[in-house]
């Protein structure tokens, strides 16, 4: 689940109907979320109904960043990991959102390939 930041923003857009993140096709709708005390709750995941919900409220930066916090939560569940704390998700979002807006080219290669994982 990740948390907004205090800057809201609507813009009515939907960027992204759906992504797979190992077997699962995730739907990703825009909602109104309820918070949780204090949280403001920018972003949410079901595995067993594989939905991907992003808060309707969020700028497009944080839309993507929202995303990929539950891209991340999805990969840990697909692998059998058990799920690490939500700062080491937030760690690992800024991290590969990174990796993927400076590594153009690695990523063209990546869809190139037919990628088969080492045993």
């Amino acid at each position: 689940m990740a948390t907004c930041p205090l800057f809201w923003y609507t813009d009515g857009m939907s960027l992204i109907n759906s992504i797979r993140v190992g077997p699962v096709n995730y739907r990703v709708e825009q909602k109104r979320l309820e918070n949780e005390g204090d949280r403001e709750i920018c972003g949410t995941i079901s595995y067993t109904k594989g939905l991907i919900e992003v808060s309707d409220k969020v700028e497009r930066d944080t839309y993507v960043g929202t995303l990929m916090h539950e891209i991340v939560h999805a990969a840990y569940y697909h692998s059998g990991l058990k799920q690490p704390k939500e700062r080491e998700i937030e760690a690992l979002t800024t991290i590969f959102t990174r990796f993927i807006q400076d590594n153009s080219e690695f990523i063209k290669l990546i869809q190139e390939v037919n990628f088969r994982p080492t045993p």
